[in-house]
């Protein structure tokens, strides 16, 4: 099982840069996962490009159609935010140095990456962080 942070699930759905990259992995991988609370930071993304003209109507439209049939087919494994998960996320932020800007929802996701030593799950750090950057385009 591999573990997606909501930017990578966002560019199976969207045509942005390194969206071939990511899809291309997803296909090769198996199981995909991610924080429940990634579903709430997806439609976030979602609304993002419409807001922004990046994804018009009929096409925000149809992202959510294909979100809804991949749920159907329970192509995403939504792990939970528990009691464990938020007492692991506080204890981090006390630890955590001073110099370090990380915004509480992405600590959400991080503990599970941080976690996961224990081989089950694959760790997929957003692919377009590796490639240059580019402006977002539609395909």
């Amino acid at each position: 099982m591999m573990y997606f942070d909501t930017a990578s699930l966002a560019k199976c759905y969207l045509n942005e840069h390194g969206s071939k990259e990511v899809r291309d992995f997803a296909v090769t991988g198996g199981k995909i996962a991610c924080c429940e609370f990634g579903r709430i930071e997806l439609a976030a993304t979602f609304h993002r490009n419409l807001r922004q003209k990046m994804v018009s109507a009929v096409e925000f439209r149809l992202l959510w159609k294909q979100f809804d049939l991949d749920e159907e087919s329970r192509l995403w494994t939504w792990l939970p935010v528990n009691r464990e998960l938020l007492a692991d996320v506080t204890t981090r932020f006390r630890k955590l140095a001073p110099a370090v800007y990380l915004r509480s929802a992405d600590a959400l996701i991080l503990p599970v990456r941080w976690n996961t030593d224990s081989g089950k799950f694959t760790v997929m750090m957003v692919i377009c962080w590796q490639l240059p950057r580019h402006s977002v385009s539609r395909e």
